[in-house]
């Protein structure tokens, strides 16, 4: 009977840590995905971003041409 015991135990121990490993490989793939979404959230912002701040250099390099400096 105890050998049957340790059976059972030693195959609840391992399904237990197979359980918690398979939570944290999950824990850490959603953790990636949202770093992923985020980098994605920031190049999109970069993007449509762009085009003003080329424009605004473009107005100060304009204006700094065309003051004459003491």
């Amino acid at each position: 009977m105890t050998s049957f015991f340790n059976k059972m135990t030693s195959i609840l121990a391992g399904a237990v840590v197979l359980l918690v490993g398979g939570a944290l490989a999950g824990l850490g793939l959603g953790v990636l995905a949202v770093l992923a979404m985020g980098g994605l959230i920031a190049l999109g912002l970069g993007i449509l971003a762009a085009p003003f701040v080329t424009k605004l250099a473009e107005d100060e390099l304009a204006k700094a041409e065309t003051t004459p400096s003491a």
